[in-house]
């Protein structure tokens, strides 16, 4: 069984490594189209979520948003996350870094810049452009300091219907476990119709590339390519929910060379107890599917 779904409290050789001060905490930033759907989103103000990457990362860097008033939150759901990191940031003191992989509205902080259009609602095909996507997740991990722990985090709205879409695309029985924003009962009703117009519109595609193209987000392959590139050469934490278990499946889908005894999936108490979703179940059952 893969490390990333062990108890990570049991695995005393990883704990240490989280323990370490030598730490880097990288954001990586996408905008898709597909959080423009009615109700499918709540990561931030309704009709404003093109605004919830910027802020998250001025917010992280410089203790207050820019771009909005506020930092980005939901209408009705839980406080934004980016309060527990950067209060973790502060606490221990560790850098943060951020990349632009297809944004709407650009930041007020230094970004390493992807080039790269934001995706498309996987409705119509997400157009993900995949290969420069890999290529710049490459030439990323190739170009900075490594450090002992290397956190990968996202900020992507609407991401957890992409990957969702992405899961369910490459032929996992996944409905229902996938978690969200929004703590609405009816939204993963909703999320099942949008992935699965898509996937009508689109077909299930044998060829991982094509999967991400048409069903994925920008975040996806570019961390794909940096976490299996990172865990040739140290510890990579990737920091989310299930959105990270399908950049997970993607660096095996995807044949990236990688070792996968260096990456952890760790996610917050919050996503574990949703009822709405099944974090633990998605994992074994991408697990048993390798």
């Amino acid at each position: 069984m893969s490390k990333y779904i062990r108890n990570v409290s049991g695995d005393k050789e990883f704990i240490n490594y989280l323990n370490t001060e030598n730490t880097a905490f990288r954001l990586v930033a996408a905008y898709t189209k597909t959080c423009e759907i009615k109700n499918i989103s709540s990561a931030g103000l309704p009709g404003k979520l093109d605004l919830t990457p910027p802020a998250d990362m001025e917010m992280l860097l410089l203790g207050k948003s820019l771009c909005m008033p506020s930092i980005p939150e939901a209408p009705s759901g839980p406080p934004s996350p980016v309060i527990i990191s950067y209060a973790v940031k502060n606490l221990f003191n560790i850098p943060v870094f951020f990349i632009d992989a297809g944004l709407k509205i650009k930041p007020a902080v230094p970004v390493f810049d992807c080039d790269v259009e934001c995706s498309e609602n996987i409705i119509e095909g997400a157009n993900v452009n995949v290969d420069k996507l890999l290529s710049k997740g490459f030439e990323y991990a190739d170009g900075i300091d490594i450090r002992n722990l290397e956190i990968i985090a996202e900020c992507v709205p609407g991401g957890t219907t992409t990957a969702y879409s992405i899961c369910k695309s490459l032929g996992y029985k996944c409905d229902n476990m996938f978690s969200a924003s929004s703590t609405d009962k009816n939204h993963n009703r909703l999320k099942q119709q949008i992935v699965d117009k898509a996937i009508n519109e689109f077909g299930l595609q044998d060829n991982p590339k094509l999967v991400c193209k048409y069903h994925g987000d920008n975040m996806q392959p570019f961390t794909a390519a940096l976490a299996s590139k990172l865990s040739l050469k140290t510890r990579v934490v990737l920091a989310g929910g299930t959105q990270m278990l399908a950049v997970y499946s993607l660096i095996k889908k995807l044949n990236l060379q990688a070792n996968f005894n260096n990456i952890a999936v760790i996610t917050t108490r919050w996503v574990v107890d949703d009822e709405n979703s099944d974090f633990e179940g998605l994992a074994k059952l991408i697990d048993k599917n390798m």
